[in-house]
């Protein structure tokens, strides 16, 4: 079937590069010391390798075959442009067909977003292809699927939570800012001119409403309107399947998938 792209396309990262340790190899013990306890980001390189979704999920064939029938919900076009975007139910074989399979065949224009949807809940057979790390094994919370086209972004942002991302089939840019770095950030209620994937309108009634996204784009940041932004250092990843990052709690990331 048509596979997701098994290289990333050459993106530059304008940020330091994240600390990277192999996943396999860290202890549960010294990831806690070196980076849980201190608030740290790091990327845990391959930490999924062994998953059997690396060799399934990439196939988006198997997606229609055993799973076509169900309906998802999506955010459809770029959230930056209010006259071309909307939220829709579809089938994950329409999904598939009108806009996942053009985007990996070539640099489709559409952009679809599956976001932070519980999918390991509404399609259980998909537990049965990866473990759940060890690391967060005793104080997992809950597990949420992304699946998009090229070209999906999640603005900057912190959670209160801490985060485990893990990248399963495609790559995915990622840009990092520290908690000590929020004072650069500009913090603000999320409008509906923002750029990036989320899911509400109405700000009064949107969960991202309580001041954790950031009014910067991070990637073309306008230094006249935001000028202390220039002093946040940002730290850059490039995630390809089987890697992870910790994003801690309050860690302010922005995700771009390529």
């Amino acid at each position: 079937g048509l596979l997701f792209p098994s290289e990333p396309p050459s993106t530059a990262l304008g940020g330091q590069c994240l600390e990277r340790v192999e996943g396999t190899a860290i202890t549960v013990k010294e990831f806690k010391r070196r980076f849980y306890s201190t608030d740290m980001p790091v990327v845990l390189a391959n930490l999924g390798k062994d998953w059997r979704a690396l060799r399934v999920w990439d196939d988006l064939e198997w997606w229609k075959r055993f799973h076509g029938h169900r309906c998802v919900p999506l955010e459809i076009g770029r959230y930056s442009d209010i006259s071309d975007w909307c939220e829709e139910v579809m089938t994950v074989n329409d999904f598939v067909e009108k806009l996942m399979e053009p985007s990996v065949r070539e640099d489709a224009q559409n952009i679809a977003y599956l976001a932070q949807h519980p999918l390991i809940d509404q399609l259980v057979d998909l537990r049965q292809d990866f473990e759940i790390p060890a690391l967060c094994a005793k104080s997992l919370l809950r597990i949420n699927a992304w699946m998009g086209t090229a070209g999906t972004i999640t603005p900057c942002h912190f959670d209160s939570y801490d985060n485990l991302l893990g990248q399963v089939a495609g790559y995915k840019f990622v840009r990092l800012y520290l908690e000590s770095d929020t004072y650069c950030m500009y913090p603000d209620r999320l409008t509906r001119h923002s750029q990036g994937n989320v899911s509400a309108v109405d700000i009064e009634n949107s969960r991202h409403s309580l001041g954790n996204f950031s009014a910067v784009d991070v990637e073309n940041p306008d230094l006249k309107r935001f000028p202390d932004f220039a002093r946040a250092k940002a730290f850059d990843v490039v995630l390809g399947p089987g890697d992870f990052v910790f994003i801690p709690a309050r860690c302010w990331h922005y995700v771009r998938s390529l």
